[in-house]
Parts: structure tokens; sequence; C-alpha cells
């Protein structure tokens, strides 16, 4: 049976299902949202259910909701309990995906939905008491009505026992989105309310970075919005299409095998690695200049050769990071793939789900963004967790405001820092760095157009060129920490990340570079 999307008070859609999936959610609401808050005939019914639940296990009622409803719906009229059935079908039908839900963001909602609410009912009271001369219990309303809401004003005594009980649940370093691997370890967990920037120069892969991001939240269960403001839909689709398949689309006019990159060590590649029972081969890579050959020239000349990373995973080995190639057999995608590739997506119950907006390049600004992101909240009932932005600076400047470029700039991003802080959601955006970065590895300083957009993010990473050449679509960066405003870093650090944006893949692997990348670096210097 198809069901209508419900449309009677969408907030109060959001507040049950909240209720329903998530015991976070319940446990800080329960005292505060009650079932006559509801208007929806269903939201008061099903909020009951929940909270009977709640008190009688600690726990969200979850999938158990239908079990209750089928025990409990002779109670009901018959016009609430076909009302009931069809929220909890709608439910039902993609409960997996609800049940990671933005807590933070529903319950600063709760607040002021109740505070209007019980005004609402506050005024009928009182229109009610005077209306049969009761002054005195009009007055009574008012002074009880004063009382509960100095609870819920949104000030808080950090000393106090019962937060202190209540939040000290929540400490630790969590995040809602980790990166794999080194890459992982470098940058920590993201969390919401940040705002994230991945910096590089022109043409050095940064909107297929932004799409790796997107990947990597959907994977872990997170719901994203993707707005590009200077690509077309077809060129960001095809884009997305040739991450999800590693392939290239039809009738493209290149080779249908293709080199990839692959971790290698550097004492591997020059020979002199004294773990012989580890390593992959006895033969070298590099000649007796300590060239590194082509890949053609390795397959005739060197044909015993094969990268060894054994050791990249342990932290007290000499390893040196870097890289070398294999040739894979690349496959074009067409619809039958793609239709193959997207539902195992979407049936995929720990999935997030991903959209996309593409604004034509300069018309939009930083409203028109946060436009689409409440229209989701509306139309799909979705509540995005990770919002990404490609990218801040071709934003147009807020309406009325008659900026200069670069207050244009800032203003935006203060923008966009407070838009992750009022949706509760992570914003990861790219920043162009300034020309010089061109010639040598990104600093702080190294931002484009106003460097008071490092005031406002949270965390800033540069994505610098390895030291090599590379061969086909293949393309080796060395990430590292510009600034993180919650955690500290190492100095110096850098992750070597491999990628093959030929078949889009920006992050095949990835390792710490270790000392080669220090050494070269020195000798540069």
């Amino acid at each position: 049976m198809k069901i209508k999307r419900i449309k009677i008070e969408d907030i109060e859609a959001q507040f049950v299902t909240g209720l329903v999936v998530s015991v976070d959610f319940i446990k800080r609401v329960h005292r505060k949202l009650k079932p006559q808050h509801f208007k929806s005939i269903y939201g008061g019914v099903v909020a009951g259910w929940c909270y009977d639940y709640f008190e009688k296990y600690s726990q969200s009622p979850g999938q158990d909701i239908l079990r209750i409803f089928k025990m409990r719906k002779s109670e009901l009229e018959p016009d609430a309990a076909r009302l009931v059935s069809v929220y909890l079908e709608h439910l039902s039908s993609d409960y997996e995906r609800q049940s990671r839900y933005n807590v933070d963001y529903l319950y600063d909602k709760v607040i002021d939905y109740v505070r209007r609410r019980d005004l609402e009912l506050l005024v009928g009271r009182l229109s009610q008491e005077l209306e049969m001369g009761r002054e005195k219990r009009a007055s009574q309303e008012l002074v009880d009505f004063q009382v509960i809401h100095k609870e819920t004003s949104g000030v808080f005594d950090p000393f106090s026992e019962s937060y202190i009980s209540e939040a000290a649940n929540d400490m630790g370093e969590k995040g809602i989105l980790t990166l794999p691997g080194a890459l992982g370890e470098l940058i920590g967990p993201l969390d919401r309310s940040w705002l994230v920037s991945f910096t590089a120069p022109e043409k050095r892969g940064k909107t297929w970075w932004l799409i790796e991001m997107a990947f990597q939240a959907i994977s872990q269960g997170l719901n994203v919005l993707f707005v590009s403001l200077e690509m077309s839909e077809r060129d960001i689709r095809e884009r997305l299409w040739r991450r999800m398949t590693a392939g290239l689309k039809p009738n493209e006019t290149r080779r249908y095998r293709t080199l990839v990159p692959v971790l290698d060590c550097v004492r591997n590649q020059m020979g002199d690695c004294e773990k012989f029972d580890l390593r992959k081969t006895d033969e070298r890579l590099l000649d007796d200049e300590f060239r590194l050959p082509t890949f053609n020239e390795a397959c005739k000349k060197r044909r015993g050769y094969k990268p060894c990373a054994v050791c990249a995973d342990d932290k007290n080995s000499d390893y040196e990071a870097t890289f070398w190639y294999e040739r894979v057999r690349v496959n074009e995608y067409n619809k039958k793939l793609l239709l193959k590739k997207a539902g195992s997506i979407v049936s995929k119950s720990e999935m997030g789900k991903l959209r996309v907006k593409c604004f034509p390049a300069f018309t939009a600004n930083l409203e028109d963004v946060k436009a689409v992101v409440d229209e989701l909240e509306v139309d799909e009932n979705l509540l995005e967790d990770v919002l990404i932005t490609d990218y801040l600076d071709i934003l147009g400047a807020p309406s009325g405001n008659n900026y200069s470029e670069r207050g244009n700039i800032d203003s935006t991003w203060k923008g966009a820092k407070g838009l992750a802080q009022v949706k509760n959601l992570l914003h990861i955006t790219v920043d162009q760095s300034s020309k010089v970065t061109y010639e040598r590895d990104i600093r702080l300083s190294d931002t484009s157009e106003d460097k008071r957009k490092n005031a406002h993010v949270d965390v800033k990473v540069s994505m610098n060129f390895f030291d090599a050449k590379f061969e086909d679509d293949v393309q080796v960066l060395r990430f590292s920490l510009l600034a993180h405003r919650h955690r500290s870093s190492r100095p110096g650090s850098q992750v070597i990340v491999l990628q093959q944006n030929g078949i889009g893949q920006p992050l095949i692997d990835c390792a710490w570079l270790g000392g080669y990348g220090r050494r070269a670096k020195k000798n540069k210097d």
C-alpha cells in the first residue's frame, strides 16, 4: 500500500519519530514535551505510548511501537486509529535510517515549540477563567507558567549536580564522521556544529575530495546535502557515478586498463630494507642515480619488483611511505551498473541519504543554501547531519548588504559557521590557497582573499602535492593539519593520500608519511 506523506504538523512528526527511535531524545524531552502539546491526533497518542514504554524499560520503543499499536488501537476512535496507523507505516518503512537522529537540533526545536504551545494553551485557559469571572485562578495560571518556563530558558549552571550528572555521559572525543586509517588519526573525529575546510590551490582535486567526504559520511549512516556552486548537475552526477562505480562513462576515449597508485616504502624502492623475511621482492626499483623510472620502464627492466607496505601500520618501524603503481582493468558504467550500485546503497539500512543541489555559478548566497536545508527538512522530513558546500568563497553577498568582496567573504564564512551551529550539523567546504602555494607547501597564512576565514573554522587541512611526478590520472597528496580548535596536533605530521580521479577514487589508500617526507622537505629547503 502506498502511504501518503503526512502533512499535518511536520514538526510534530519529527518529534514523534525521535521519541520512537532515539533513547537520547526521549531522555531529554520527556519532562518537557507532553502529549497535550501535540496538535495532531497521532502525535499525542504515540507520544503517550512512548513515555509509558520509557517509564517501564528506560528505552525508546523502537519497532516495538507496532506491537503496542496492535495491543492498544481498540482504545482509539476509528479516525484516530487510522491516522496512527498511517504514521507508523510511514515510520516503519524507513525505521533503520531514522535511528541516527540529530538529537541536539531536535531538542532546540522542542524548546521553542513547547514554549509556543504553552503560550497558546495559556491564552486559552486565561480566556476561559476570565470569562468565568475567576481572576485569581487566571493569575495563578500565569504564575505557574512563569515558574515552569524558567527551566527551559536555555541558561544552565555548569556546577549543578543535575547538570553534571546528565552532561557527563557526553564527555570524550566522539564526533559523527571519522576518516579511515592514518588520515582519521591525523584529523580526528569531526563533529556537529563544526566548520571544516580543506585548503589547496586550483586544480588539485578539491571537488573530488568533497565528493569523497560525502561518500564517507553516507557510509557511516549520516544524511548529507551536497551543494555545488560552480558545476552543473550533469558534471556533478558524472563525478558521483564515477566514484560509485570506479568506472568510466560510455564511449570515453581512453584505455580500459589504467594505473592506480599503491603504497610502497622508500627502503623497498632503494633495495636497502633489511627485513628480508617480510619484504616481497629482492629487486630494487630506483636506478644507480636514485631516479624513479616510469611504470613501463620498470615493467621491462625490473619485472620482479613488487611494492611493499607491510610495516605501514607499525608506528615503531622505519617505514618511509611513498607510492608505486599497479595496472587494473576498468569497466565503463552504464544504466544497468548504475542501478545495481545505487540499489545496493539505498537498500543498506546502515547507509545515510545523499541529496545534491546545483546552483548556477555566482547566483546563490548563504540564504539560498539555508533554504535548501529547510526545504529538505519540511518536504522529506530529512534532517541533515552533514552539509558540504563547494565552495563558500563564490557565494554572493547576503541580501540587503553592500559589503566589499572581502567583507562578503568574511560575512559568508561567519554565516557558514553559524548555520552549522543553528542546524547542529557538520559543515564541510574547501578553501583556495594563495598563488605562492603553487611552488611550496601551504601554510595557515596562505588563505586567499581574507585571512579572517581562519578565525571561523574549527578544522583546517592542507592538501599538498607529493614530491614526485605522476602518471596517467594518478595523484598523490600530502595532507597536514593546519589548525584545530578542539584538539592539539603534532607539528609537521603528514599523511600520504593516494588518488585516481580518472576513475573517481580520491581515497584509495593513506599512510603516515614518516621520515621520507621530512627528509625531502629538509633537502628542498
